[in-house]
């Protein structure tokens, strides 16, 4: 995930075989209720 974060602008988030997300890295990856919504977490230690 920190590669990620470091080297993709952009990023979605499948849901059920669909996009359910797409948006700024960033912005997903600071968005701790969709991430939650999606069953998703950051690392341990991952901080942005």
């Amino acid at each position: 995930l920190p590669y990620a974060y470091e080297l993709c602008e952009r990023s979605l988030i499948l849901s059920g075989g669909i996009i359910a997300i797409d948006g700024k890295t960033k912005d997903i990856l600071k968005n701790e209720e969709l991430l939650k919504k999606h069953r998703l977490e950051l690392p341990a230690g991952f901080s942005i």
